[in-house]
């Protein structure tokens, strides 16, 4: 599938499936796209942080089960995402000093639950 640079928020998910209320977007339990913002994952798109909702917990659980790939849009504006790659998770860690310092560096209130770490793939 060919994706556009930038694209709305209906657009990738017309592409992609899933919910427009969901996140992240999921069809029948899988994963089918990352879609992030910087001011809450400055490393993204190579590192992303999960938070402490269970729903975002389940899907990473299941992102990382399921290690296909997956397109990732970055937020550049209010419903403008920008498609910058295809990824797959390499990686989690739950370590306590890698989480405190990811959780540190994007300025949560906390560490993050876990965090991801992503390669790109050439499709």
């Amino acid at each position: 599938m060919s994706w556009k640079r930038s694209t709305a928020e209906e657009t990738f998910h017309e592409q992609v499936g899933g919910s427009l209320q969901s996140y992240p977007p999921t069809v029948e339990g899988q994963v089918v796209c990352a879609c992030l913002r910087t001011d809450t994952n400055p490393d993204a798109p190579e590192i992303i942080l999960v938070g402490s909702d269970p729903i975002i917990q389940q899907s990473a659980e299941a992102l990382l089960s399921q290690r296909s790939v997956i397109p990732v849009f970055l937020r550049r504006e209010a419903a403008k995402w920008e498609f910058v790659g295809h990824f797959r998770v390499d990686r989690a860690s739950d370590d306590p000093d890698e989480r405190t310092e990811y959780g540190r560096r994007a300025e949560w209130d906390g560490p993050p639950a876990l965090v991801l770490h992503m390669s790109r793939v050439t499709p």
